[in-house]
């Protein structure tokens, strides 16, 4: 009988030396997890102000009445787009820090509104008077 009791006793302290060994594993792989998805949405964001930037310049150099419309994919961490002046503003909340991520553009006239919610959106950007006008 007294067997079966020392069995079971090191059963139960071999299976909390594993879990003490798998939680600070399992920590690591979320904390890993959590910056490599900062990481591509980051890269996502570089891409989207890209596409943005080329395509508005494109839009003011040929000037009015040219318009021009994007699919464009907006990353979850985006919280708002703000257009003024020759500035676009990407105001981003990733859950570890906030920070603005901005881009200038040709145009000293821009001037429009974008949905910040994740996903695919089409936008119309159009070239009006001096400046540039994004719809989305």
């Amino acid at each position: 009988m007294k067997k079966k009791g020392q069995v079971s006793l090191e059963f139960l302290m071999i299976t909390g030396f594993a879990f003490m060994l798998i939680i600070p594993v399992m920590l690591l792989f979320l904390t890993e997890a959590q910056d490599i998805d900062e990481d591509v949405s980051s890269a996502q964001l570089k891409k989207l102000a890209e596409e943005l930037v080329d395509a508005i310049d494109n839009v003011y150099y040929l000037g009015e009445p040219t318009a021009k419309t994007l699919e464009i994919y907006v990353p979850r961490y985006v919280q708002s787009v703000i257009f003024t002046g020759n500035r676009t503003i990407f105001e981003v909340d990733s859950g570890t820090f906030i920070y603005n991520f901005t881009r200038f553009v040709a145009t000293n006239n821009l001037s429009g509104s974008l949905n910040s919610n994740p996903g695919m959106h089409s936008i119309k950007i159009s070239a009006v008077g001096n400046g540039v006008t994004v719809i989305g």
